[in-house]
């Protein structure tokens, strides 16, 4: 297992981590760090080691993504990031890993339906952390594209010539409750599995409800407060 022994205040940034699988990432503050320890040592998410096609929605600067693609050798893995900066990061790490031919990197944000939509873009907003918000917003913003779950399904088969979507990880920020509530009967047929971190923007029941009348039952569930954890779910 990968151990990470760092300190917020001591580290020296940019941080050059090495995973003994091989991955390579440039960590440039300590929520990129614990990003990396979320997936590398904590193991929050499990990947099909006979995985044919991710998708990896929010994907920031492309950890999990480089963790993935070393568990699943073979597989072809579409992300999205919509923030300009963290998406060069993503883009970074892509190319540093060698995974140009095997990963498809999209400049847009998952979201209800297809268009534009307002992020955080405040300066002293981790990119983790950066969300859609309503409305014209309030402060800092930048309008990005969206895409519906449906359009990136459709569009990720398509991409691939891969019929099946093994994995759907997601980690959005709250928009997971609009994308999964709102998606119409039979969008997520071809998808396996889903992993995702739900956030407290809303209750996680009627999430979770949403998730089991299209056909997924949830095989665990780390619960990190009040309608907030990390939850696997597969097809039943």
């Amino acid at each position: 297992m990968t151990r990470l022994f760092l300190s917020p205040s001591r580290n020296r940034y940019p941080y050059a981590f090495r995973s003994r699988s091989g991955v390579k990432l440039e960590l440039n503050d300590w929520a990129d760090i614990t990003t990396a320890w979320a997936i590398f040592c904590r193991r929050e998410y499990a990947i099909p080691s006979d995985a044919k096609l991710i998708l990896d929605l929010g994907a920031n600067i492309g950890v999990f993504t480089a963790y993935a693609a070393s568990i699943a050798s073979r597989a072809k893995i579409v992300c999205l990031e919509p923030f300009p900066k963290t998406y060069s990061e993503l883009q970074k790490t892509i190319k540093d890993n060698d995974l140009s031919g095997r990963v498809i990197p999209l400049q847009a944000a998952i979201a209800g339906e297809t268009g534009h939509r307002r992020i955080d873009a405040a300066a002293d907003t981790p990119g983790h952390a950066r969300k859609l918000v309503s409305g014209n917003g309030a402060g800092d913003t930048l309008i990005v594209p969206t895409m519906s779950i449906s359009e990136l399904i459709d569009l990720a088969r398509e991409s691939t010539g891969l019929s099946a979507v093994d994995l759907l990880k997601i980690d959005v920020e709250g928009s997971e409750h609009e994308i999964f509530q709102t998606a119409a009967p039979g969008t997520l047929a071809p998808v396996r599995n889903i992993q995702l971190e739900y956030h407290s923007d809303a209750p996680k029941a009627p999430l979770f409800a949403a998730l089991k009348a299209a056909g997924f039952r949830c095989t665990r569930d780390n619960v990190y407060g009040v309608d907030a954890g990390i939850a696997h779910f597969q097809a039943a």
